[in-house]
């Protein structure tokens, strides 16, 4: 959620600040759900324990592409001040 897309969440943060941190974007921005403890111990845990390094490789895989796009929908947000 912070490196693979690091790009993009700076510049959803960098946004955010310009208009003056706006709640949408601020909250879309502050959500973990994708890695909240239910997620971690039922998806998470399993696929990183998992002797499959595909499994490690797809997740990492999603959750990139996922905090990517959540990044890109909250520079958006912030751009139309919401």
């Amino acid at each position: 959620m912070a490196i693979d897309p690091q790009e993009e969440l700076r510049e959803a943060w960098a946004e955010i600040i310009t208009a003056g941190f706006p709640p949408q974007a601020t909250a879309l921005f502050d959500d973990v759900s994708a890695v909240d403890y239910a997620t971690a111990t039922s998806v998470l845990k399993p696929a990183l324990a998992s002797a499959q390094k595909m499994d490690q490789t797809r997740l990492g895989k999603r959750l990139g592409d996922q905090f990517r796009e959540q990044y890109g929908r909250v520079a958006a947000l912030a751009r139309e001040g919401k």
